[in-house]
């Protein structure tokens, strides 16, 4: 990351962001804008329960228990089974939030996440040198890839202390001693999400880049990045995070069953937005007069194999791209930059400031069902009521992996076949999953074998199996609705 210099341009872009009286310029606008309309997003998409709501059920039990979950009591083809839980810290956190204020509470806090990520994207292009305007126009063209990586889930929390660090470390020359935060960053980041390796990935590039400009604080960078290293080591499971993150990030299932741990495509919409953003940093660098040093390309390719690698990867592309496509952009002069009138700035603030407060997730939950109709995707309440009522207690439940999560939170007396946490199942419980799923020969074994009470089948991933259940004399149809299908073994 290059060195922040503080320049006469620089001081009379800030001088030109202070209008006499204070008024609302153009610039300041566009930043309102550049922020304000991502998290107006946010806050107005609904949030996947796919991992979230398996998250708040293991946050719960820590928080009643005062211990960290090392063991899978959710599932029963893996009962006991050691899990290395290194979100537990996301969890805890998730469960709190949830505790304080139900789902809506954790709808805000994702956009109060996505508040800190954009806003220190912006932060950190002005740091870099970039004007207002073109820090702002960065910063709202990283927002499409970017919302990929703020679902309501760890990631979100590993994102917002990714752009910290990189923030940190931009402005180390004018602020020497706040480099010093960043291991403990990495400590607190080793306990929420597996992301924590970008921190001292990020120190290194920072130690390269100082070594290219002869820095004296280069070494200390490289001691820094060391102590990193031993900071994600302090928690429950120690060292063993390290071969997490690489076990989740080399899993073949993973790999062939999660979309987001596929390779980027164009024929997905996150795939085709990411080759886009490659394009136009690709021209930018190609059209700009002004060379970039290799430490500034090699952190640029990393991120982009990183993105090639699997479309998880796309959200730390975006928001580390546009501070170092900086340095490729023209110089503005601030100080003549138009002002705008300031009816109209007033009035796109305002905008962008109703729009922000009509997304806010209470007002969806007024009039609905139910918070989790409102707010959820992937969170069949209708289903899991059904199988509270119907089911024996203890029950267990074949359902599809994509609602496990929800299921382990709403029903938590019964066990599912397998959920979210894909690295946890050997191969051989995956194609029984499979199986069953497909409607394959032999699905009823695999049924039989386990001793499943309550099939749940849902209508958009099992039509294959549904007329097959239904044709048997083994399973009686329970209960359905638009979601699926709730059948119990036949007494």
């Amino acid at each position: 990351m290059a060195r922040a210099r503080e320049g006469p341009r620089a001081q009379a872009r800030r001088t030109a962001d202070t209008p006499p009286g204070g008024g609302l310029t153009l610039a300041r606008a566009w930043v309102v804008l550049a922020i304000g309309l991502p998290v107006t997003v946010l806050l107005a998409g609904r949030m996947p329960a796919v991992d979230l709501a398996y998250l708040v059920r293991a946050g719960n039990a820590m928080l009643r228990s005062h211990h960290v979950l090392r063991a899978d009591t959710f599932t029963f083809t893996v009962p006991g089974r050691s899990w290395l839980n290194q979100q537990w810290g996301s969890e805890v956190l998730l469960a709190l939030v949830h505790r304080l204020g139900g789902w809506p509470a954790i709808g805000l806090l994702r956009g109060m996440v996505g508040v800190a990520v954009f806003l220190l994207v912006f932060l950190t292009c002005r740091a870099r040198g970039a004007s207002t305007r073109h820090a702002s126009w960065l910063t709202l063209g990283s927002a499409p890839l970017a919302l990929g990586g703020l679902l309501a889930r760890p990631q979100m929390f590993g994102l917002v202390l990714f752009v910290l660090t990189m923030w940190i470390l931009q402005n180390r020359d004018r602020r020497p001693r706040s480099v010093w935060l960043i291991p403990a960053i990495v400590l607190v980041w080793a306990n929420l999400h597996g992301s924590f390796f970008f921190g001292p990935l990020l120190l290194s590039l920072a130690f390269l880049e100082d070594v290219r400009r002869k820095s004296p604080g280069a070494g200390r960078l490289l001691l820094l990045a060391v102590v990193s290293l031993a900071a994600a080591c302090v928690g429950p499971f120690g060292f063993g995070v390290w071969g997490y993150a690489l076990d989740v990030s080399t899993n073949p299932v993973i790999a062939l069953t999660v979309v987001e741990w596929q390779v980027p495509s164009v024929r997905n919409t996150l795939g085709a937005v990411f080759f886009v953003s490659v394009a136009v940093a690709a021209a930018i660098l190609a059209w700009s007069r002004r060379r970039l040093p290799w430490t500034s390309l090699l952190t640029l390719g990393l991120f982009l194999g990183i993105g090639l690698f699997a479309l998880r990867g796309v959200a730390w592309w975006a928001v580390i791209a546009p501070p170092i496509l900086v340095d490729a952009l023209p110089r503005a002069d601030e100080a003549k930059a138009p002002d705008g009138d300031r009816l109209a700035n007033w009035l796109l603030v305002g905008l962008v400031g109703l729009l922000l407060v009509a997304a806010l997730p209470w007002w969806r939950v007024l009039g609905a069902p139910s918070a989790e109709s409102a707010l959820l995707d992937r969170a069949p309440v209708g289903l899991t009521r059904a199988v509270s009522r119907l089911a024996p207690l203890g029950a267990r439940v074949f359902v599809d992996q994509s609602l496990a999560s929800w299921f382990e939170f709403a029903v938590p007396r019964d066990t599912v076949f397998v959920d979210s946490r894909i690295e946890l199942y050997p191969i051989s419980v995956w194609h029984q999953y499979g199986d069953v799923v497909a409607g394959r020969a032999g699905w009823d074994r695999v049924l039989r074998r386990w001793g499943v009470d309550v099939v749940v089948a849902d209508r958009e991933n099992q039509r294959k199996l549904i007329p097959l259940i239904r044709r048997t004399s083994q399973w009686r149809l329970a209960y359905r609705d638009l979601d699926g299908l709730v059948f119990v073994r036949a007494r």
